[in-house]
């Protein structure tokens, strides 16, 4: 079973679902780097606690992001659920990971961390692709674990961490990719996510 560094599964559903219910469209800038194939050499290990939060943004960018990771569930629940390997859901998911690696570049720019920029542009370049050209499934999945892993990675060296809901939506898309006994319930989930938005709507 794939492991991804900095899943906690007990506070999957927690962190991933328990966002405020505000609709926001939201448009982020690709990265320019080449596409290039990642690699899975060894399965990451397992933490059982997020980073602990060194610096909050404000408050207004916070639910900006919350927006966002809401508007990404709708889309996930539309796109991809019962079929995560068809066109448009790899699609949907790039575009998670791009706003997860833009909002975190822009947490790393805030503290001064140019290298760790780089580094995150480098590893989640391949994530995006899909925005732009067709992504094989089993390409989508390796690119976004490498990008998760790597986020980890940076946050363990910095003390800066992601935005979680963004960041769990990531993992909880590889899980689905990897077709992990866990999909059934993050679809339903998202199911339920989306049908909450509606209901809202419909009321307002």
């Amino acid at each position: 079973m794939l492991c991804i560094k900095y899943l906690n599964k007990p506070l999957f559903l927690l962190l991933v679902f328990s966002c405020i219910l505000i609709s926001q469209d939201v448009t982020a800038e690709l990265f320019n780097s080449k596409h290039k194939k990642p690699t899975e050499d060894s399965e990451p290990t397992l933490v059982p606690d997020p980073i602990s939060d060194v610096k909050k943004t404000p408050e207004k960018q916070e639910v900006f992001v919350e927006g966002v990771a809401l508007s990404h569930m709708n889309n996930m629940a539309s796109y991809c659920v019962s079929d995560w390997e068809k066109e448009s859901c790899l699609k949907e998911l790039s575009s998670v990971s791009m706003s997860m690696a833009t909002n975190y570049a822009s947490k790393l720019d805030a503290a001064n961390k140019k290298d760790a920029m780089e580094t995150l542009k480098q590893h989640c370049a391949a994530s995006t692709a899909a925005l732009k050209i067709s992504v094989p499934a089993y390409a989508m999945k390796s690119a976004l674990t490498e990008c998760i892993n790597n986020v980890f990675d940076i946050s363990a060296a910095t003390l800066i961490k992601p935005d979680l809901t963004l960041y769990q939506l990531m993992t909880s898309s590889v899980m689905c990719l990897g077709k992990e006994p866990s999909c059934k319930n993050i679809e339903e989930r998202l199911l339920s996510i989306k049908a909450q938005i509606g209901s809202d709507s419909s009321s307002n």
